[in-house]
């Protein structure tokens, strides 16, 4: 049984990737696609290998509660170790994402010194205090909790110190180091939040910077150069501290997958964020491939996150069904390909208000666009606004093939959930509400 570990480095743009991540050895795909332009629905993809639509987890519905067995149950039922170290507090918040895994460590956890200490995210977001005044809360707050007390004050004291550049990075190396792996049948997923908004340059940590799609529809967007300059900082951030990540799953695991989730739109068609559209500078993803037996090359074929799933199930020896095929197969043969946008978040109508963005543009724009990969590599996408956009060459009847695509698609209507205020305050954090 080998050891796997996926590694989703969030919201991280592949022209970015490519900048910057030049050291990361292994197989390297140039035309990587996710199937959506946010977080849920690409892992969605990732974990199920089915399209967000057929998973029925996307803006409407974030929630994993599909019938299809994940990719971590598929494991653990073969007798794989499972785990799951995200720095996405988004992910965390909604019912289901915990399934398969045996260790579900969420963004609080993540330093294995304050595992079980009190939610001081929770505490942020309903303490309005400053001073002595905030101080005094805290330790109220640690005293009475149902959590060991000195381990919660040691853990805020830290928090309080550590750079705010670091998006769990720091700490899922930490517990990298103190993890116990097994030789042989261990699956790790990891998702790493450097470059997410709000981004934290380490030149500036004390001044996040904060820019989201309600802003670039209200054009309220200030500043543009200083915000991509933060991303960039950030990635550089993120270049570095993944560098030593990597270096030790190397450690414990004969293959590590690193690929990105989405990108992040920065200023292009006028847009900030990553919470509109089926742009190329949010679809398309960073993607390698790193083991001992892999060699150090370049591809050029398209291929989507979907092949992920299907390639982790060939690594492993297990069948995990899917849409996707094994990127390792001497005779992968590249597929059309779908990527989905689903519409607002419910949560993002308020964030529109907020802003001063027109609801009628919230509206227009509230309504599911497709993209598609062909197997070729080029790109089509439906756009509210500009119709159907191509990147380089056209696609010749582009809407009859995506809808002969679709028809194949068993897709899931699936109610959404409501998010509770402690979930709202964190998807505003986020950018999404």
């Amino acid at each position: 049984m080998t050891n796997v570990a996926v590694v989703v480095l969030d919201t991280l743009r592949y022209d970015y990737f490519e900048d910057y991540f030049g050291w990361l050895d292994g197989t390297r795909f140039t035309t990587a696609y996710s199937t959506s332009h946010w977080t849920i629905p690409a892992h969605a993809s990732l974990f199920t290998g089915l399209y967000p639509s057929e998973a029925g987890t996307h803006a409407k519905s974030p929630s994993l509660e599909c019938d299809t067995t994940v990719l971590a149950e598929h494991l653990r039922q073969e007798g794989y170790k499972t785990r799951f170290f995200t720095g996405n507090g988004n992910i965390t918040a909604w019912p289901g994402w915990e399934r398969g895994f045996d260790h579900f460590v969420k963004p609080r956890d993540l330093d294995p010194q304050f595992e079980n200490s009190v939610d001081w995210d929770a505490f942020d977001q309903r303490i309005n205090a400053s001073g002595l005044s905030r101080y005094l809360h805290g330790l109220w707050y640690c005293v009475t909790a149902d959590s060991p007390t000195f381990r919660s004050l040691k853990h805020g004291y830290r928090r309080f110190k550590k750079s705010n550049a670091d998006g769990g990075g720091e700490a899922i190396l930490d517990r990298l180091q103190k993890t116990n792996f097994q030789n042989n049948g261990e699956f790790l997923a990891v998702n790493i939040m450097e470059t997410h908004t709000p981004y934290y340059p380490p030149s500036n940590e004390a001044n996040p910077i904060r820019v989201s799609i309600g802003q670039a529809f209200a054009e309220n967007v200030t500043e543009p150069a200083k915000v991509c300059s933060a991303y960039e900082q950030s990635v550089i951030y993120l270049s570095s501290v993944y560098e030593r990540i990597y270096e030790q799953l190397n450690k414990d695991f004969d293959y590590v997958i690193t690929l990105g989730d989405h990108g992040e739109m920065l200023g292009e068609h006028g847009l900030w964020n990553h919470g509109y559209g089926l742009y190329p500078e949010l679809t398309q993803i960073p993607l390698v491939i790193s083991g001992s037996e892999i060699p150090d090359t370049t591809r050029s074929e398209p291929v989507s996150i979907l092949d992920v799933h299907a390639t982790i199930g060939s690594l492993t020896g297990i069948d995990v069904g899917g849409r996707g095929q094994n990127l390792l197969d001497d005779d992968f043969q590249p597929r059309h390909r779908l990527v989905e946008y689903h519409g607002f978040m419910n949560s993002h109508r308020e964030q529109f208000k907020r802003e001063g963005a027109a609801l009628e543009t919230f509206d227009k724009r509230d309504s599911p666009l497709y993209g598609m990969v062909t197997p070729d590599g080029r790109y089509g996408y439906q756009d509210h606004d500009a119709g159907v956009q191509f990147v380089g060459e056209s696609i010749s009847s582009f809407e009859e093939t995506l809808h002969e695509k679709r028809k194949y698609l068993d897709e899931v209507d699936n109610t959404a959930v409501e998010p509770d205020e402690t979930v709202k305050s964190r998807l505003k954090d986020l950018g999404y509400a």
